[in-house]
C-alpha cells in the first residue's frame, strides 16, 4: 500500500463534484484516499473502518455508500467487504512495469470475483497492456486446480507402480525364514502375556524386508540375529516390546549389548548363558566377515538358512 494518492486538481471543477453536497464530496475524497485503498481501485473497506476513520455512524455509512452505488461511482460488496472504483483505472492509469505488478500482487488477494471480471473489461476498454498484467478471472485458477489434480494422479501413479515392484521373498528364502522364526518365538510369548492380536496377522513379506535389511544394510550375521531374537522374546521386558521386524532392527545394537550384558561369564558364545566378546560383536554386526564359532564348533550357513523351522 502506497503512504499517499492522488488528486487531480480538476477533481474541484468536474461537474459530478460540484453538484455534490459537501458531505459527500468529502466522503468522495474519503473513498480515494482512505488507508485502505490500492493501485488497482479494489480493496477492502470493512463499515467499522469507514466509521473510525470518518466519524460517521454506522447509518450514515450506509446511506453514503447507497447514494454513491447509486451515482455508479462504487460497486460495494457485502459479502467479502470490498470495494471497487470503476473510474479509477481511468484517471490513474501509469504504464510503468512496477505499477503493472503491484496491481497483479493486489488483485490476488481480490476475493470478488466479479470486480476482478470488470477490473479485466476495464482494461481492455481503456487500452490498458493487458497481456502484460496476467489478470486471473477465475478460468485460470481453474486451469491451476486441474493441473495440480493431473499432478497429484501421476505421483500417485508413479507410487503405486513402486508399490507393486516392491520386493517379494520366496518362503525358502533366508529373509523370509527369519520371518517366520520371529513371529514364532513372538507369538510363544505373546499369547501368554494377553499382546497375541498384536502380531497374529503379521505382514511376513514386510517382516522379511526388515530381516533383509539387518542382514544386508546393516551387515548383521545371521548367528547374532537368531541369538537376540532368542534372547528378546525370552526377556520380561523386551518380550512385550520386541513385536515386529522392524522394531527388532531399530532396537539391535541395544538389545545386542544389553543380553551380552546379562551374559558375561558364560562360556562362549551362542549357548544360554554365554555372551559375545566386544570384537565378537563388532565382527558379526558388520564389523567384519567370516564364520563365527559357537561352543568351540563352527556354525555352517546351511543351518542358519534354516533359522529353526526346517526345509
Amino acid at each position: 500500500m502506497a503512504t499517499y494518492r492522488q488528486v487531480q486538481t480538476s477533481f474541484w471543477q468536474d461537474g459530478f463534484v460540484l453538484g455534490l453536497t459537501p458531505e459527500e464530496k468529502y466522503f468522495y475524497i474519503y473513498l480515494m484516499t482512505n488507508s485502505k485503498t490500492t493501485q488497482c481501485g479494489i480493496y477492502e473497506l470493512p463499515k467499522r473502518v469507514i466509521e473510525m476513520e470518518t466519524g460517521y455512524n454506522r447509518d450514515t455509512v450506509d446511506k453514503l455508500l447507497d447514494r454513491f452505488i447509486n451515482y455508479r461511482k462504487i460497486i460495494y460488496c457485502e459479502e467479502t467487504q470490498e470495494l471497487m472504483l470503476p473510474n479509477w483505472l481511468k484517471y490513474n492509469f501509469i504504464n510503468s512495469p512496477k505499477v503493472k505488478a503491484c496491481i497483479v500482487r493486489e488483485l490476488e488477494s481480490v476475493k470478488h470475483k466479479g470486480f476482478i471480471d470488470h477490473f479485466h473489461d476495464l482494461c481492455k476498454r481503456y487500452g490498458y497492456g493487458i497481456n502484460t498484467v496476467p489478470i486471473d478471472s477465475g478460468e485460470e485458477k481453474e486451469e491451476e486446480k486441474e493441473e495440480e489434480k493431473e499432478e497429484e494422479k501421476e505421483q500417485e501413479e508413479k507410487n503405486n507402480i513402486r508399490t507393486r515392484h516392491k520386493k517379494t521373498y520366496a518362503e525358502d528364502s533366508t529373509p523370509y525364514r527369519m520371518a517366520v522364526y520371529l513371529h514364532q518365538k513372538i507369538m510363544e510369548h505373546a499369547e501368554v502375556s494377553g499382546v497375541g492380536h498384536l502380531v497374529k496377522r503379521a505382514n511376513l513379506q514386510a517382516w522379511a524386508d526388515d530381516c533383509r535389511k539387518l542382514l544386508e544394510l546393516d551387515d548383521v550375521k545371521k548367528e547374532l540375529i537368531r541369538d537376540v531374537i532368542d534372547w528378546a522374546t525370552a526377556h520380561e521386558f523386551w518380550q512385550t516390546n520386541i513385536l515386529s521386524a522392524s522394531k527388532l532392527r531399530s532396537k539391535f545394537t541395544e538389545l545386542a549389548m544389553k543380553m551380552n550384558l546379562e551374559r558375561k561369564g558364560g562360556d562362549g558364545i551362542g549357548k544360554p548363558g554365554g555372551s559375545y566378546q566386544g570384537d565378537q560383536i563388532h565382527q558379526m554386526a558388520g564389523g567384519g566377515k567370516g564364520t563365527s564359532k559357537t561352543g568351540g564348533r563352527r556354525i555352517t550357513e546351511e543351518q542358519f538358512d534354516s533359522f529353526g523351522i526346517g526345509h
